[in-house]
């Protein structure tokens, strides 16, 4: 593992690790994390795919992990820049095929990589896990830290929210990302994906409920599978298994 940084379109500095292969030339898969999280959780996943011949790198979103930025003006807009950067790093080292680059994320992360290959037609192969692709359902639920509800109106009244991440830890987010968020049209984004596209959704998840991928799943026109999983939002112990498994098997497939 490398520790990396790059710079974004608004200047600030982004960590990320990067693991290589053996193979030299070898294709490359750009890891994005969930709202809130960070990279550092990803070396197990990063292990395997080198091992199958991938290299890959996780990289900490603005205002996230080691990142510059604030997390509280964090947009879906700039995370989507943020994993274009991304791209652009990795796809400048040597060690990299730059034909050959697959996306892959997590909740959030998920839908960032979605919305970045519908625009990048460097994304040769995507895999994502519990996609939030309906952002007005999604963040309906948000619960407020002092009112204990999940109230759109709150939440634009008082200008931010608070965000329980995985760690059980508050995070200040202001109103502009449920604002910049709404301009995202999934079923349209759906439709100018081309890539193949694998979905790992779990059965039992609740903030982004398997009838969100579902739909978009059934409008994609690319080559496209989807694994469901008995768990909830988040992927531990044998789930986690499958969860490495599956997505190295799809992209070792479309990268080769």
């Amino acid at each position: 593992m490398q520790k990396v940084q790059f710079v974004n379109n608004r200047g600030e500095k982004l960590a990320g690790i990067f693991c290589r292969t053996e193979k030299e030339k070898a294709p490359c898969v750009i890891i994005c994390h969930g709202l809130g999280s960070s990279k550092d959780n990803k070396e197990p996943l990063m292990k395997a795919f080198s091992e199958n011949g991938l290299a890959s790198m996780a990289f900490d979103f603005s205002g996230h992990g080691e990142s510059q930025g604030s997390f509280e003006k964090l947009t879906v807009t700039n995370a989507v820049a943020d994993s274009k950067a991304a791209i652009d790093y990795a796809s400048s080292l040597a060690s990299v095929d730059a034909s050959r680059i697959g996306i892959m994320g997590h909740s959030f992360g998920g839908s960032v990589s979605l919305i970045g290959a519908a625009g990048d037609k460097r994304i040769k192969s995507i895999v994502v896990s519990a996609p939030v692709t309906d952002f007005l359902e999604t963040l309906k639920m948000l619960s407020d830290f002092d009112t204990k509800i999940g109230n759109l109106a709150v939440w634009k009244d008082k200008g931010y929210t608070h965000y329980l991440n995985a760690g059980q830890k508050y995070m200040k987010l202001e109103y502009p990302f449920f604002e910049d968020a709404m301009k995202f049209d999934m079923k349209k984004i759906a439709t100018k994906i081309k890539s193949p596209v694998l979905f790992i959704q779990g059965n039992k998840d609740r903030v982004s409920p398997i009838s969100q991928s579902k739909k978009m799943f059934d409008i994609l026109s690319c080559e496209k599978d989807m694994k469901i999983l008995e768990c909830g939002h988040y992927f531990e112990e044998q789930d986690l298994e499958n969860l490495i498994e599956l997505s190295q098997n799809w992209f070792i497939k479309w990268l080769g």
